[in-house]
């Protein structure tokens, strides 16, 4: 019983600390490489080789091709993606897993406890969070192998064991049943584990004590390039039908390879890769999980499009379909900070935007009122306060993640945005309130309030187009234009009240009309102090950066 639970822990401890470590030096590489992650996702909207090139970078970054492909679910399911392209990101991605069975495959048990010691020690030195980043990186890396050394002595005593050796015999491989047998205890590992690099290392290590062969690791790898899918299908489940599409790209892609393997190809690849490396069997079992995927990858990118047919013959459109989802602020995302960022970034955009929209059109509402203009007006202002209150929960949830110090500075950017086109949209709202009363008290501005008044906005909507150009690029650019413009719509307004004041006295216009015309001259002018506020936020972070 002692035997059976040493054995059980062993083999609990080494999956642990190879998980742990793989885990630690894939966050440690993301956080290193993060911001140009961004740059790497954008590329796939070139062509499907960039897009598989996109998909292979990135899970060399994140080290895992569960998480990019769920990260490309979300993408997907944001509309920023199509299948198209998340098909090539999936094909490269399952190519990018491949390197970490490379790494598994190499022997350094000695070297495992002295890359994980320096890497603490360099963790504990070092005051700069790239340096730091960097030698987590390290210790990753060494607690990664040092769980295979785990494993190893868990599978030397299994090897040690007649009868344990008489079971595994049974499961040669090269019989049907037990090819079927190792295929589903694969999927299921996989599916258990949540990594099919995990079962690479499992399998590094049964190989390293002679516990089974290249027929008997070649199902278990095809299964858990099977059940690896599984990951993203969950990751759909609660998403919209365009992202379930791309999890059963997914699915389609590594079943077509896994057919393909085992009725055509399994014996031409077994053969060269035995060839390339006869003494070495992890380096067999590795070279064929590289194999398995590169060639599937060169087989399916052409048929790209096959393979969105194929998940849209699965899950046909429907009339009432959306594609487009409300919010781009997908939970997936916050997994990778810099791309959730990203995403907050084009989310703001839609918000200024909108404010921009309802700005102009609240103003036009002054001097032409229509109730139909109005109820459109207030329903973008609902929809401006929800992704005003996204932003801010989304925001705050990456908050809660690991990020560098840069990036929390631009978090506390994009809150501080945020808040001021907000507080612009509630301007704008009241000023078509301030429309409405005066379309039903039947007020009417004289022609010099109305030249006045157009003249202040059209300064603020130059604003307008600044700030955009500001939020796409945080840019403080356009900041000088803003902050001038500013100044000179303070100025105007001062004006254009002694202006008014004069008309009132002079008995040109009624004090019903003078309220109205002072309270919106008001709104437009605060309207603008806050476009002006959000552009100094933004030419404070690019000067300090």
């Amino acid at each position: 019983m002692g035997t059976v639970l040493w054995l059980l822990a062993r083999i609990i401890g080494g999956v642990g600390v190879f998980l742990y470590g793989m885990n630690l030096m894939s966050l440690s590489l993301e956080k290193t490489a993060g911001s140009r992650m961004k740059g790497i996702v954008e590329s796939c909207t070139r062509n499907r080789v960039f897009a598989a090139g996109a998909g292979a970078a990135v899970t060399m970054i994140i080290q895992s091709s569960s998480a990019a492909t769920v990260m490309t679910v979300g993408f997907v399911n944001a509309g920023i993606m199509t299948l198209s392209q998340a098909a090539g990101v999936i094909i490269g991605a399952n190519v990018g897993t491949t390197v970490t069975a490379q790494i598994v495959a190499f022997n350094l048990d000695a070297a495992a406890p002295v890359i994980a010691g320096l890497g603490a020690a360099g963790y504990l030195m070092f005051r700069n969070d790239r340096n730091k980043n960097i030698a987590q990186i390290f210790v990753g890396f060494g607690l990664l192998f040092t769980g295979i050394v785990f494993l190893k002595d868990a599978m030397g005593f299994m090897g040690e064991n007649p009868r344990i050796m008489g079971i595994i015999a049974e499961f040669d491989g090269r019989r049907p049943l037990s090819y079927f047998v190792l295929v589903i205890a694969g999927i299921l590992v996989t599916v258990l584990v949540q990594s099919s690099s995990t079962v690479t290392g499992l399998l590094a290590a049964m190989a390293s004590q002679n516990l089974l062969t290249i027929y008997m690791a070649v199902p278990l790898i095809l299964g858990s390039n099977l059940g690896t899918t599984c990951t993203a299908l969950i990751s759909a489940a609660g998403a919209g039908r365009n992202a379930k599409r791309a999890a059963w790209i997914h699915v389609i892609f590594n079943g077509t390879g896994v057919i393909l393997f085992a009725v055509f190809l399994q014996n031409i690849v077994v053969d060269a890769v035995v060839g390339m490396s006869a003494n070495d069997l992890p380096r067999q079992i590795a070279n064929f999980h590289t194999a398995f995927n590169l060639i599937t990858a060169v087989v399916s990118l052409p048929f790209i499009n096959l393979l969105v047919r194929a998940a849209v013959r699965i899950l046909p459109v429907r009339e009432d379909e959306k594609y487009d989802t409300e919010s781009i602020l997908d939970p997936r995302m916050l997994e990778t900070p810099p791309i959730a960022i990203k995403q907050v970034r084009e989310e703001l955009y839609e918000l200024t935007c909108l404010a921009s929209e309802n700005y102009a059109d609240g103003v036009g509402l002054l001097t032409d009122f229509s109730p139909e203009i109005f109820v459109k007006v207030e329903n973008k202002e609902k929809r401006i306060n929800d992704i005003h209150n996204e932003i801010k929960e989304y925001l705050k949830r990456i908050t809660e993640k690991e990020v560098s110090a840069h990036e929390r500075r631009e978090i506390n950017v994009l809150f501080s945005i945020d808040n001021d086109m907000e507080r612009m949209a509630d301007n704008a709202f009241n000023i078509a309130e301030a429309a409405r009363y005066k379309f039903e008290q039947g007020i009417e501005f004289s022609e010099t309030a109305v030249r006045d008044m157009k003249e202040l906005h059209s300064l603020v909507m130059d604003s307008c187009e600044d700030i955009l150009r500001g939020v796409t690029e945080l840019s403080g650019v356009y900041a000088g234009d803003i902050i001038a413009r500013e100044y000179l719509i303070d100025t105007l307004e001062r004006e254009f009240r002694e202006r008014h004041m004069s008309r009132l006295n002079r008995g040109e216009c009624s004090a019903g009309a003078g309220m109205i015309y002072l309270e919106s001259i008001g709104y437009i002018e605060r309207a603008a102090d806050r476009i002006r506020k959000a552009a100094m936020v933004i030419s404070d972070f690019k000067n300090n950066n």
